[in-house]
């Protein structure tokens, strides 16, 4: 079984056409639970008819948290018969071969495994848009993990193996739940990248993250995203050493990101360390001139 979770907030313009798209799935054994995060609209109703009309969705409304805690509370509520677990946002389109493709990059696997794919970047209307700022294949390992999120949470799928190692040790500071698997994923299993799209990420005003459709908007977005950020970057990385026995190359990659929040020296070693990058040559040098400035 699959379980898809989902966190609303005043989602009612486009969460018809999400929630069709997961039930218009290939793969068949799929259950929909749904977290509202104090919605204003008319999403409630929305999900109260879906609740009705199809026995394998289900809903709770709860008090604004955020998307992330709210993502986590969701996590809390996953059944103990489910063998994988997507994440879905709630305004964009799943090809109908999204969670077939998953499984079946996943069931081979025994250890801590996550899944995630390119996405078809889109209009608010699901024209395609052409997405040349990020046209590679990402690098994955744990030192990139530590600065970057490869894993859009919208194409996310993680196996059992993957929750039971995270469950219950939610962050108190992250920037993101899907950065956290990401990162515990890369340091206990595997994540597998999938290079084809099999989500329609539909891009408009309300979008609480979202792709750039130029370098220069991307580099602005970039420099007010680490800002914003400030702190949290070490602190993540601090809960991961908190919570989880690392040894070797990666707790030590890990001692030396999280000194960086007291240490001048960890700064200078972070700057030269290869191991520890992000995708793109200027993001890398652009994270870390600020890591070394006391920027981040």
């Amino acid at each position: 079984m699959v379980q898809v979770l989902i966190s609303t907030y005043n989602g009612e313009k486009y969460l018809r056409e999400q929630i069709d798209s997961i039930l218009g799935q290939t793969y068949q054994d799929i259950r929909i639970l749904i977290r509202d995060d104090g919605s204003q609209d008319g999403t409630l109703l929305i999900l109260e008819e879906y609740k009705r009309r199809y026995a394998n969705i289900d809903y709770y409304a709860g008090e604004n948290l955020g998307v992330q805690k709210s993502f986590y509370d969701l996590f809390s509520h996953v059944a103990e018969n489910v063998q994988y677990i997507a994440t879905c946002d709630q305004d964009d389109v799943w090809y109908p071969d999204k969670i077939e493709t998953a499984v079946n990059r996943l069931k081979d696997i025994a250890e801590p495994a996550l899944y995630c794919c390119r996405t078809q970047l889109t209009d608010t209307n699901l024209v395609p848009l052409e997405d040349t700022i990020r046209n590679y294949f990402p690098r994955l390992s744990f030192g990139n993990a530590l600065i970057e999120n490869v894993c859009t949470g919208c194409t996310m799928v993680i196996n059992r193996a993957l929750y039971q190692k995270v469950r219950g040790k939610w962050p108190q500071k992250s920037l993101i739940h899907d950065w956290w698997f990401y990162q515990i994923a890369m340091c206990f299993g595997q994540v597998v990248y999938d290079d084809v799209p099999h989500v329609f990420y539909r891009q408009h005003g309300d979008n609480a993250i979202g792709l750039d459709h130029n370098r220069l908007a991307l580099m602005k977005r970039q420099v007010q995203s680490l800002k914003r950020f400030r702190g949290t970057y070490t602190a993540q990385v601090q809960e991961i050493l908190q919570n989880f026995s690392l040894t070797g190359e990666k707790r030590y990659l890990a001692e030396l990101m999280a000194g960086t929040r007291d240490s001048w020296r960890c700064r200078w070693k972070v700057l030269f360390e290869k191991r520890i990058y992000r995708q793109g040559r200027f993001d890398t040098l652009l994270f870390k001139g600020m890591l070394f400035l006391g920027m981040l």
